[in-house]
């Protein structure tokens, strides 16, 4: 039976082993004292006796932080347009059950990059009002895109100049976090990943709106020539960042939408390293899911023709990508890339962000360097560096307790023995 520490009762932390998430080496035999919800001391000695927990042989680190998830969606292969015929009702209860798994699997922070009206709204008062133990949100409400672009069933569809200005001063005033804009196709029936959709002025426009409001901007952008539109355009933060461009389609079966080929094009590369924008990549939801769930089935039962030519197909796509965020890195971007799942939609399932840390390492990224792309990075491009993402003092006590070192292997990200929200165990 655990040892029980009241909710606002200040403690002390003991652990084996401490990844600050600075970059630093581990530090052995770690205590890390916990004021109101804060943390206030770290070291041997750190604060005075009192209530304490001990876990001798495990690994604190700071808790993990999604950058890129859709909590309304169930992850159950089914297409965003049957997902968007449930109701309102339905979505908000899909979005409890998602971040509850994700909590439980040391999420501390999420930010929803798009949902249908003012669904994620609600679940965050909810959440507020102690309805139910959720993550930090960081919401995006409504993405805005065009008429019947990707995601225009979230209902943020803006044409015009003036629409999308209108749109930005809507979403701030409902409390809206951040501004999403679709910047290329995706998903979406009818979307076309490897073309841009909004122009840089467009774009420039949603950005200028939502800088003077005090709001940062993310756009969604698979394709080259997106990722071109929103560096010139000033985005923050550029999601997927797929170098998608006009060419060889493929078919991705139940895990996404037919889309081309990755090809890194070394001056759209060049023009993103050169600007201050952060990459919010996520490799996870190009069909990872699946990949590991046919691997599984092929070595236990033999897979059937059509399982595998969506397993080709999707390794294929995967042999293109990962090299592209490898190359990325060698450009000198690892610091400002975080990974996040973009959960929700497809096949990609919440509660498994170390997917991303591990992707993350065979593209050639370090494993202390994968580890801060889901906590000091992440916590970077949303803002939230003064609060969380690395376990230092001043900072909310969001932390993650694992019985394995998530350095020797991403896996052990699974192996969760203790998670704290501001303080309090939430496992």
């Amino acid at each position: 039976m655990r040892p029980v520490i009241s909710p606002g009762t200040d403690f002390t932390l003991r652990v084996g082993t401490l990844i600050d998430g600075r970059g630093g080496p581990p530090v052995g035999d770690a205590v890390v004292r916990i004021e109101q919800g804060r943390i206030a001391a770290i070291g041997p000695g750190a604060g005075p006796p009192g209530p304490g927990l001990d876990f001798p042989r495990h690994v604190l680190l700071p808790g993990l932080i999604d950058v890129h998830a859709h909590p309304t969606f169930p992850a159950d292969r089914r297409d965003l347009e049957a997902c968007l015929a449930e109701p309102d009702e339905m979505l908000a209860l899909t979005a409890a059950r998602q971040l509850t798994r994700h909590l439980d699997s040391g999420v501390t922070t999420v930010r929803d990059c798009g949902a249908r009206g003012r669904t994620m709204f609600a679940v965050r008062e909810a959440i507020g009002r102690g309805y139910f133990a959720g993550p930090r949100l960081q919401l995006a409400g409504r993405p805005i895109t065009h008429a019947r672009g990707h995601l225009h069933g979230f209902g943020g569809v803006a044409d015009t100049l003036e629409e999308i200005r209108r749109e930005v001063r809507s979403l701030v005033a409902e409390g809206a976090d951040v501004i999403k804009v679709v910047a290329s196709g995706g998903g979406t029936r009818g979307g076309i990943p490897y073309l841009a959709s909004y122009t840089v002025d467009e774009l420039r426009v949603a950005v200028d709106t939502a800088h003077a409001l005090e709001r940062r901007t993310v756009a969604h952008a698979r394709a080259t020539q997106s990722i071109e539109n929103c560096v010139a355009a000033g985005i923050d933060a550029i999601a997927h960042v797929e170098f998608l461009a006009p060419g060889e389609v493929v078919d991705m079966g139940g895990a996404g939408a037919p889309t081309g080929l990755p090809r890194f094009d070394r001056r759209v590369a060049e023009k993103l390293a050169s600007s201050p924008a952060y990459l919010d990549l996520n490799p996870q939801s190009s069909g990872w899911d699946t990949v590991l769930l046919l691997r599984a089935k092929a070595g236990a039962e033999g897979l059937t023709p059509g399982e595998q030519r969506q397993l080709d197909n999707l390794e294929r796509y995967f042999d293109h990508f990962l090299p592209v965020i490898g190359e990325l890195r060698e450009l000198g971007l690892a610091d400002r890339m975080a990974f996040g799942s973009d959960a929700g939609p497809f096949d990609t399932e919440f509660g498994h962000l170390e997917y991303n840390v591990h992707l993350a390492r065979l593209a050639g990224l370090s494993p202390m360097e994968s580890i801060q792309a889901v906590t000091r990075n992440a916590a970077r491009l949303l803002g939230l560096e003064a609060h969380v993402g690395t376990v230092e003092v001043g900072k909310d006590a969001d932390l993650l307790v694992l019985d394995a070192d998530p350095l020797a292997d991403a896996a052990n990200l699974t192996r969760v023995a203790a998670v704290f929200r501001r303080g309090v165990r939430v496992r």
